[in-house]
Formats: C-alpha cells, structure tokens, sequence
C-alpha cells in the first residue's frame, strides 16, 4: 500500500539539509540521501503494496533522527499541516454535500493505517510513535468536532435506530465506533449516543403518548425502549454507559416532560385522566421535576383559569379535580398546597364563591356541576381536629421537609375543608347555608322539611350540632306551622288553599321584604287567616310578607285556560290587567306601590311567557288569543324595548363579571354617571372577557345592584358605593 495522502516531498522538506540546524558530516549527508532515494520509489504510483524497507534503510532513518531530534519535531509538523490540509479538504466536501459521512470515515481510516506504514518504515520508538498517535488524534478530533460532521454523525445514528429492520446496519456503526474509538473520540461518542437516543425517545413519546391518559403509557414505552432500542445499542456495540436501567430512567423523565406539560388538560380531565397521573407519580423523582410541574401548572391556571371571564362554578369544579389529582401524584399533599394557593385566593377574592359552594353541597340533582360537594357532604365523617387536636395527636408526624411553613395537610386533602378554609372565618358559610335553608323552607308547598332535615344532619356530622342552632329553630317553626295551619283550617272558614308559614323572625336571616299592595281578595284572606291565628295565640299576632310565598294560578284567556305557579309579586300585577285598554310601567308601580325595578322584571315575566304584549306607546295589554302569542314568539323580540332595558338570569350572570371593575372604579372615583362608567369599562375590562354590554343594560344592572344594597343612586343619575 503506497501513501497516498503522505509524499515524498513532505519527508524530502524534513529531511532535507536545509532544514538541520547543524553543520552535517559527509557520512550523514550520505544515508539522508540513500532514505530519500528509497521513500521516493515508494511514492511512485505504480507501487501498490508497502514493501518493508530494508535494513541499511532502517538503520539510516534511526541514525538520522537519533542524531537530531529537531528532524522528527520538524516532520511532526509537515504531517500536522499535511494532515490538516486534507482534513480541510473533506470538510469542504461534506460541507457542500459532494461528499457523505462515509468518506469522511474512509479518509480516517487510510490516514490512519498510513500513519501506521510511516511509523513502522521509520522504525520510531515508543515515545515518538505516542507523539505522532497524539498528534493525529488531535487533528481528527478537531476536524470531527466541526458541527457539520456532528449532525451529520448524529443523523446517521439516528437513522440506523430507528429504521426497519431490513435496513438496520450493525456492522456499519460497529465499524464507524472502532474508527471513532481508535482516533481517541470516545467521550465525545459515548455523548453522542446519549442525544441520540434521548431524541429517539423523546419523539417516540411526543408522538405515541401525547394526549394520550385513559391508558397508561410507561408498560409499552419501557417495552419499546428494551426490545427495539436497547437490543440495538447492543448489536452495534454501543458505549456501555446505556444500560437498560439507564434507558428506562432516561424514558420516565422523557414522559415526565410531557405530562408536565399537559399537566392542566390532565387535571381538567380527571377522573378520564387517572393512569396519566399515575405515571406522573412513578415518574417525578427529583426535586427539580416537581418544581418543573409546579411552575408549569401554575402558569396555565394564571393564563386559562384564573381570569375576571372564569365562570365561579368552573374555578370551583377545577379546584376540586387538582385536589384529587394531585393527590395521585403525591400523597404527602405537599405540591398540592402549593399549587392550590393561587386558586384558593382567586375563589377567596370572588363574592359568589360562597354561595354557589353551598349551593352545590345541598345540591343532589344531575344539573348539579359541583355535584361532588354534594357527595362529599353525603358520606358525611368525623368532624375535622382542631388545633389543639393536633397538638395532642399520638399519631402526629412532622410535616415534609419540602412542604411550606403553614401547611396542613388535613385542611388541602380535605375538599369541604378545603373549601371552607379559604376563609378566614367559616361563621360566613353557617350563615350562607342558613340563607339557603330559608330559601328552601319558604319554597315548601306541603310542609315537608324530610329532605332538609336530612342534609343539616348531614352538616351537623361535618361541622357540629352547636353551628346549626337557628336551623333547629327554623325546622321547628314549620312543624308548628303545619299544626296551626290545621288547626286554623278546621275551626275557620279560610280558603283552603290558603296556607302560611309562621316564622320566628328573630332566628331567621334577613328576608327579602319588598313591598307592594296584594289584590283585595287576597289581602281578605290573609287577614281572616291573621285573626284566626291571634285568637288561637293569645297575645301573639302575625304581619304579611307579600313578597314571599308561592301562588298557583290558573289564568283564563279567549280561546284557552293556563296554569302558572309563581310568586305573589307576579300575581299582582298580572291581577292589574283585567282591563283591555291595557297599563304602562308607570300605571303598575302607582297602583301597586311596587318599585320600579320590580315591576320592570314582572313585566318582563309576563312578556316573555306570551301573556302581555307591548305596544309601540310603551303600553302592555294581555294576548288574549293563542295564534297572537306563537305569532310574537316567531316574532323579532326587539321591539319589545322594556326586555332589552330590563336584565334577566343569564344577562344578570353576564354582567357580574363586570361587577369587580365597577366596585373597583367606584372606589377610586366615587360617584359616577352612566356614560362615564361606560365608557371606562370599554377601556378597562381586559379583551379576554370584553366589555360588551349596551348602556341601556349597564344602567339596568346597576339598578339591580342598587335593589340589592351594594349602590346608591345620587342626584344627577350617578351611582356610588352604599356605605
């Protein structure tokens, strides 16, 4: 084998006189001269094989570099430069595509075993063939390391691991790992493997498992890794820094990564998304990984969730299902609490958040959204320990050492308890859950408290006997109620359709007392019915309620007959319209002394259940024939001003979430005109949740905010904060 990428010239230049720094004797001369004749016959391109160089030769060559130790510095640096100049060479092939990996790898390769011909032609010692080994291996690597060759070495790998078999090449990357090994790459390969099949991994999982949680994903992942991935590294005789159980940790943390992104989506699917969390738990083993889905998940709740739009039932569902997920994920509670907090001060900030959990815990129904508080509450528990219970606990531990200074897990884990504790004081939530049991109480047709009674013994085994006392009172005050109302019933001649509740006003909440005038017959009966109770209770009378009760009515019109159940409010001014001329808003509030907002929203009722129709002149009258009211129906419902004007259920829910804006400029500017605060609402209200509302609505809804306490209407039209 001639030297191909070595020439004469180059050992002619070190061996030359020129280069000797030494005044050379005529015997030296000679044997440099007899070295360069012979090297020069064995560059010349019709030898094919390295013929061992003949003794006198060998002995030649060792005197010369024995004589002169500056000769095999100098050689040492024509092959650097040589080496360097062909290095460049194939760089600039590959760089322009011209030239593939593989010709880089036959470029070593002849280098090397040329190398070797030189080092044995010129009989070096040990010391001089490790400088010349040392040498080249320098200049492979640097030429190795230009990020050409890296990606294109790390492609070529890339490629082999992940092809079918029939186009898996072992003997190939056997082949280039010997190469690389032998030109001293071996850090630098063993690196190599590791992105490799980190990269392989990571889009395996992105691609097979992303999205993917009603299954677990690790049995197949860890499958694929042993028998495809790792079965390979094998046969090519990859670096024994990939075993296995590397390979298997290397894939958790891979799908650690995924999850973690994902990780709001996984919690918004729960329970779907059980074995994802799962796995999430096998695979978090570090503090950084925690901290990672910390941040992450913390990050998506402050951008998805926790946003003026966000519905109060939504947050509250959410917090429910991050409180089971993440409990999966640690049992300790420890991530969380800490991922819980930012939720639990934006429920803690909104003012529905109290009622609609209440409202949720008593909730049985199906359209129930938060019908696991309903559940919770009914598998009803111990009460929770207070402080001093823990103190005195013989089965305390401490707290884990990752966890904040106040945390507790009984009150995160606990999903009532954690609920309830968003506030400072749970004497607000006794007193919601009071509010509600009225509500419901007052609702009662036949007097059957059954079911009510049920659900506070269900609130006493949660929260203790002593928090429901008024309720005991209020239970009682129906059960007396229904012997009265019998009683009366038997003795006097009051309609018997007409019943009362009788309350102890001192125990109950504050009621809802609007008042307005009752037609005349039913302001007769409710007196009959008051004197009868007064002479049956010595020394105790009873006072009206109007704007409580339920009345069931059946309502007569031309061509047909309509039963309604509705409040007394409702009847009353329907009882107006007995008369075809028909009434505007102004004629009902004067003849009923009823409010202005009250009688708008009654109206409206009527209106939107086909039995008044408004007129151009602002004038209601009742639709007496059933093809008029399917012709209104069918009709545009925008004539109809007082409903566009008049905000119901659904515009109500709309507008509050506006309501923290209002509060807000309120306090800062004080009392305001509508268009003023239009116009600042247009520019405020973030553009996630737009401000949208017409004026006319705005000014509707601030009227039911004055109606509720929570504003004042000053002179001049402007709104201010009730004090």
């Amino acid at each position: 084998m001639g030297f191909k990428y070595l020439n004469a010239e180059l050992v002619h230049d070190v061996l030359s006189t020129n280069n000797l720094h030494r005044k050379e004797d005529e015997e030296v001369s000679t044997e440099r001269g007899r070295v360069i004749a012979w090297l020069r016959d064995q560059f010349e391109e019709s030898v094919t094989t390295q013929k061992r160089p003949p003794l006198s030769i060998c002995t030649s060559v060792k005197t010369i570099l024995k004589d002169d130790a500056t000769v095999f510095e100098q050689f040492k640096e024509s092959t650097r430069i040589h080496l360097f100049k062909e290095g460049s060479y194939i760089l600039d092939s590959i760089t322009t595509s011209s030239a593939g990996i593989d010709d880089l790898f036959q470029w070593l390769d002849k280098t090397r075993n040329d190398l070797t011909i030189m080092m044995t032609t010129f009989v070096l010692s040990y010391e001089q063939q490790d400088s010349v080994v040392r040498l080249s291996r320098s200049m492979f690597q640097t030429i190795l390391n230009e990020p050409v060759n890296r990606k294109k070495l790390f492609l070529v790998y890339q490629q082999q691991l992940t092809s079918e078999s029939s186009l898996f090449d072992p003997e190939r990357l056997q082949y280039y790992n010997k190469l690389l090994q032998m030109a001293g790459y071996q850090e630098e390969v063993d690196d190599l493997m590791v992105q490799v099949t980190r990269s392989i991994i990571q889009a395996r999982v992105e691609m097979e498992y992303t999205g993917h949680w009603q299954a677990p994903a690790l049995p197949s992942l860890l499958d694929w890794v042993e028998h495809q991935v790792y079965r390979r590294l094998c046969l090519i005789q990859c670096t024994p820094n990939l075993t296995l159980e590397c390979l298997e940790s290397m894939s958790k943390n891979e799908l650690a990564l995924v999850r973690t992104k994902e990780c709001f989506d996984i919690v918004n699917s729960y329970p779907g998304s059980t074995s994802a969390l799962e796995e999430i738990r096998i695979c978090l083993k570090t503090t950084q990984q925690r901290e990672k889905l910390i941040y992450t998940f913390i990050s998506a709740c402050d951008k998805r969730l926790l946003h003026s739009g966000a519905n109060t039932v939504d947050v509250v569902s959410f917090y429910i299902s991050t409180i089971r997920s993440f409990l999966i994920i640690d049992h300790r509670a420890v991530l969380l609490d800490k991922v819980c907090r930012p939720i639990r001060r934006y429920l803690k900030e909104r003012e529905d958040t109290i009622q609609k959990i209440v409202f949720a815990m008593l909730d049985e129904t199906e359209d129930n959204s938060l019908i696991d508080l309903a559940n919770e509450l009914r598998k009803g528990g111990e009460q929770n320990l207070s402080v001093d219970d823990f103190a005195n606990d013989l089965n305390w531990v401490p707290d884990p050492i990752d966890a904040l200074p106040d945390f507790r897990k009984g009150v995160v884990s606990d999903i009532i308890e954690s609920l309830i504790s968003l506030f400072d004081s749970k004497d607000i939530f006794m007193g919601e859950f009071v509010n509600v049991f009225a509500d419901k109480l007052l609702k009662l047709t036949d007097y059957d408290t059954s079911d009510i009674m049920l659900k506070l013994e269900l609130l006493k085994l949660k929260f203790g006997d002593s928090e429901f006392s008024s309720l005991d009172v209020m239970l009682k005050d129906f059960a007396d109620s229904k012997a009265t109302d019998s009683a009366i019933h038997k003795e006097t001649d009051v309609d018997p359709q007409f019943h009362s509740s009788i309350l102890s006003h001192l125990y109950w909440p504050a009621l809802d007392k609007e008042t307005f005038s009752l037609p005349s017959y039913a302001t007769a009966e409710a007196d009959k019915y008051a004197e009868a109770f007064t002479l049956s209770r010595k020394g105790r009378k009873l006072k009206m309620v109007p704007s409580l009760g339920t009345v069931s009515i059946d309502v007569e019109f031309a061509d047909r007959t309509e039963t309604y159940i509705v409040t007394p409010d409702k009847v009353a001014v329907l009882d107006l319209f007995q008369s075809p001329k028909g009434l505007q808003l102004e004629d009902v509030c004067g003849s009923l002394n009823m409010s202005d907002s009250l009688a708008r929203r009654n109206i409206v009722y009527w209106l939107k259940a086909g039995v008044l129709q408004e007129t151009p002149s602002g004038v209601f009258r009742v639709v007496e024939n059933q093809e008029d009211t399917q012709r209104r129906a069918g009709a545009s419902m925008a004539d109809n001003h007082l409903i566009d004007d008049t905000p119901d259920d659904s515009s109500v829910n709309a507008m509050e979430s506006y309501l923290p804006f209002i509060l807000g400029m309120l306090t800062n500017l004080g009392a305001t005109p509508i268009p003023k605060m239009h116009s600042f609402l247009q520019m405020l209200v973030p553009k996630d949740n737009p401000y949208t509302a017409t004026q006319s609505q705005l000014e509707a809804y601030l009227s039911t905010l004055v109606d509720e306490d929570k504003l004042e209407l000053v002179n001049g039209g402007s709104y201010k904060l009730k004090k």
